[in-house]
């Protein structure tokens, strides 16, 4: 007999001998099934034979007991009472001789009590805490015992559970009722899980899963109970540089990492929240690895794969805490945290508080103020977090939107695991980050397939475009529209357009490249402004976009197009957010702003019929006043704009068309590949000159329709070209009152 077994056997018969002492203890349920097997490995042979011998009077007994029978009277039930305790007191001798018989100092070391003992002193557990840790732990190795305590037929006798185990422990039913209270610490921390009618015939607490594992394992030494309870992280796979969009925050965090083993500081606790898949985990594991340190992750996963229980993930917290103090510098990460962080929903919505939130509150004050132990908070969603909650961690970052030179990175990455065979050239690289909005998980994953789906086969990119334009569906619910704006138009000339503002259109070029080469210095200069801010005002096809455009490719700056169509949400708040998000990557990644169609946002408030339009309104005001950047708006109706919101653009400019004097050489520019030098008559001119207005969305319109044309070999001449250009013109409200197809324009009245 090993000394676990000893164990077992000793505090079975403590137990055994302590239960039929219990005033209402029924004599004849000595004869069931499992209290016989129970009690067959604790009595002697001879005290067990006696037991035996009088199994014909006990289960007779045992049937006016069981049944409900009418009991015998007088002398036969006096009788009967007196030879029931007879076999108790009996059995109960047998059980002390047992229990005498036992070595003490050799059950305290016996493996199963070092565990116990090693448990209650970790954790500081003390009276009836430790008490009652210990009986539960000796019910999951004893099944016998177990067995018995479960029996139905003492149902009467357990029915207020406090008092019951109170008996068997040899403690007070308060204190008992004290320990297995909801803020106890017993559940409170996740020793014992069990309902809060522990009062009733279901209310037995169990171990935690964690416990159980830890008690029941021959395997695992009192000295390894940590690597049950938590496992060391794994290196990190992404190094510093595949955070250069987070380079200040990882340096922080390693910092505070730092200061807290060396200090001994407590209270140290950071958030790391965003989207999935943007390598919170990674950066956690780095910023441990970067200064020496080793990262213990918490248990997402019980062991039948589901999700971890509150209390299971709340016992490995306080584990770390109290076994790695002394180990060299520990670091836990408790990824998926929304269930140890997270208020109650519903708790926001209806307000209050009730007893499951308070004990949650409690646990979450002491597990954020007095961890001895730094710990990484890991979360997709910081919503449902208590300001109380979200006011104690030491630093907080924010995984947002990433930059295109990290996607970029990410994509080089997940093609060179691939294999070289794999690679793409870098022009279709930043193609497919422009076009496809995803994760770097999904990207990841969608390379993956893309190399199992080709095989030994030569690799065809549109096979992996097709498998990312379902993964960005599956994402977003649409396909993807293709990132990357249509290329400035060849045939372009800024010096065209009749531009009129506060400054020319040449001295604002060389300004924004001014700016743009100052803010790239890495000690901007001292008075340099945070932003510029230009307002496009103009009819439609005046060229506002392409001077956009133009003006991005002359600072070398990426021209980040925002849809109204896009930024508008069906939801309360979410254009809001997605306002925020285009302002956030455009200051990132350092791109020129441009939002179209303006005014549709913009719009003046006094003519809102609806809170959400002023709440957007306001939302916008808010993003342009903190942008630092270029930022550029277009609108075709001024008149409708904000007052407000106009005073925020320190340039406004507004497009006429095509200069008066520059118009023939536009056009003889414009179509050069389809007339001959010099082909437009003198009568053609005069025509082009009397336009009230010619605009370069004019020039491009009829360039589309003669394109395929062209293309035939049946390019159109001058004359078609001047009577489309002026039939172009038929369709804007600019002094032009009838719609035909004319080619002389009718005089304005």
């Amino acid at each position: 007999m090993d000394r676990d077994e000893q164990v077992m056997l000793y505090y079975r018969a403590l137990t055994l001998r302590r239960l039929m002492l219990h005033p209402r203890f029924p004599p004849a349920f000595l004869v069931d099934d499992n209290m016989l097997n129970t009690l067959a490995d604790v009595l002697s042979a001879e005290d067990f034979d006696a037991l035996l011998d009088k199994r014909d009077f006990l289960d007779e007994e045992f049937g006016h007991f069981r049944h409900g029978r009418r009991r015998k009277s007088g002398g036969q039930n006096v009788r009967y009472r007196n030879m029931a305790r007879s076999v108790i007191a009996r059995v109960v001798e047998g059980l002390e001789k047992s229990m005498a018989g036992m070595d003490r100092r050799k059950l305290a070391s016996a493996p199963f009590s070092r565990k116990i003992a090693k448990i209650q002193k970790v954790f500081q557990l003390e009276g009836a805490q430790s008490a009652l840790l210990h009986f539960f732990a000796l019910l999951e190795i004893d099944q016998g015992l177990n067995e018995v305590l479960e029996d139905v037929d003492i149902e009467h006798m357990r029915r207020n559970f406090p008092r019951f185990v109170a008996l068997l422990l040899d403690i007070s039913p308060k204190a008992v009722r004290e320990a297995l209270a909801n803020d106890g610490v017993l559940r409170r921390d996740g020793f014992l899980e069990c309902n809060d009618m522990v009062a009733g015939r279901h209310g037995s607490p169990e171990l935690s899963d964690k416990l159980k594992k830890i008690v029941t394992s021959e395997n695992i030494a009192p000295g390894r109970i940590v690597e049950v309870l938590f496992a060391k992280e794994p290196k990190p796979e992404l190094q510093a540089g595949d955070f250069s969009h987070l380079a200040d925050d990882l340096n922080m965090v390693a910092r505070l990492l730092e200061d807290a083993w060396e200090h001994k500081r407590k209270g140290v606790n950071i958030l790391l929240y965003g989207p999935p898949g943007l390598g919170k985990t990674q950066l956690a594991r780095l910023a441990a690895s970067m200064v020496g340190g080793a990262a213990y992750g918490v248990s997402r996963k019980d062991e039948d794969d589901d999700a971890a229980s509150v209390s299971g993930r709340r016992l490995e917290y306080k584990a770390f805490q109290r076994f790695c103090q002394g180990s060299e510098r520990p670091v836990l990460t408790v990824d998926e945290a929304e269930s140890l962080l997270e208020d109650s929903p519903l708790r926001m919505i209806f307000g209050g508080a009730n007893g499951r939130h308070e004990d949650k509150k409690s646990w979450l004050t002491e597990a954020l103020e007095s961890n001895p132990l730094p710990v990484i908070w890991i979360v997709n969603c910081h919503d449902f977090i208590h300001e109380a909650v979200l006011r104690r961690f030491s630093y907080a970052v924010h995984f947002g939107e990433l930059t295109r030179t990290v996607r970029a990175r990410i994509w080089r990455n997940a093609l060179a695991k691939a294999g070289a065979r794999f690679s793409l050239p870098d022009g279709e690289i930043e193609d497919m980050v422009e076009t496809y909005d995803l994760s770097p998980g999904a990207l990841t994953k969608a390379v993956d397939t893309w190399a199992n789906a080709t095989g030994p086969e030569t690799p065809d990119a549109r096979l992996l475009r097709q498998t990312l334009a379902r993964f960005h569906r599956l994402a977003h619910g649409e396909e993807p529209r293709g990132g990357k704006l249509r290329a400035l138009d060849a045939n372009y000339r800024p010096e065209w357009l009749d531009l009129a503002g506060e400054r020319k259109a040449g001295e604002l070029v060389r300004s924004v490249i001014k700016f743009c080469q100052l803010q790239d210095q890495s000690r901007p200069m001292e008075g340099l402004p945070e932003q510029m801010t230009f307002l496009l005002h103009g009819p439609p096809g005046s060229g506002k976009t392409e001077w956009a455009k133009f003006l991005a490719q002359q600072a070398d700056r990426k021209l980040q197009v925002e849809r109204i169509s896009d930024l508008l949400s069906m939801w309360v708040g979410g254009t809001e957010q997605n306002l925020a998000k285009a302002f956030r990557k455009a200051f990132q990644e350092k791109n020129f702003l441009l939002i179209d169609e303006f005014d549709a946002m913009g719009g003046d408030r006094r003519n809102s019929q609806h809170s959400w339009e002023v709440s957007q309104t306001a939302e916008l005001l808010q993003q342009i006043e903190n942008f630092r950047g270029v930022l550029i708006c277009s609108t075709n109706l001024l008149s409708n704009m904000d007052q407000a919101m106009a005073r925020r653009f320190s340039h406004k400019i507004a497009f006429k068309g095509i200069r008066l004097e520059m118009r023939v050489e536009a056009v003889s520019h414009y179509f050069r590949q389809w007339l001959d030098e010099g082909a437009l008559s003198r009568e053609q001119q005069e025509k082009l000159l009397a336009l009230p207005s010619l605009q370069p969305g004019d020039l491009k319109a009829v360039r589309q329709r003669y394109a395929t044309d062209a293309l035939l070999g049946q390019a159109p001449d001058a004359d078609a070209l001047v009577r489309a250009l002026l039939e172009e013109t038929r369709y804007r409200k600019e002094g032009l009152k009838t719609i035909g197809f004319s080619p002389d324009p009718e005089p304005e009245k």
